[in-house]
């Protein structure tokens, strides 16, 4: 028997942007320098019509707005036009037990749970963003995003 269609939604409980504030070429003394890793949160839910015991299962897969620079490693280019020798390093698993979290992987699709009517739930990631110094800086804004695609199955 086919599973009913899904009403699911995604929370972004810190605000769907992220500042990073005002940083001096300085905070960034060689290549390699990074950031103070500014956290963000978002949460998806589904609600499952009908039957009571349908589950769903919940997969994210990330995407960015800009170039993305390191698949594997949760970097992306800054926004074109703005500062040079920088780059964004984006993580998730970001927790008092693993402060620094695991670079997010663009393009590869991460189960994140289960929900269903029976039990619903929220299915929580903790982020995090920061800039990386890759070579000479060059003043400017530094914007960026990155895309949330979520599969429910």
């Amino acid at each position: 028997m086919e599973q009913p269609p899904a009403a699911c939604g995604i929370r972004y409980d810190s605000g769907a942007s992220v500042a990073l504030g005002s940083l001096a070429p300085s905070a960034f003394p060689a290549v390699g320098s990074r950031s103070p890793l500014r956290p963000f949160t978002w949460s998806a839910g589904c609600e499952v019509a009908g039957d009571a015991t349908a589950v769903r299962q919940v997969d994210v897969t990330y995407g960015s707005l800009t170039s993305i620079t390191d698949a594997e490693n949760g970097r992306t280019a800054v926004q074109a036009g703005g500062a040079t020798g920088l780059e964004f390093e984006v993580v998730r698993g970001v927790s008092g037990a693993s402060p620094e979290g695991t670079p997010v992987r663009f393009g590869t699709a991460l189960n994140l749970g289960a929900t269903s009517t029976a039990a619903p739930v929220n299915l929580v990631e903790n982020m995090g963003v920061r800039l990386v110094r890759t070579g000479e800086i060059g003043e400017g804004p530094t914007e960026g995003g990155i895309t949330i695609n979520l599969t429910y199955r």
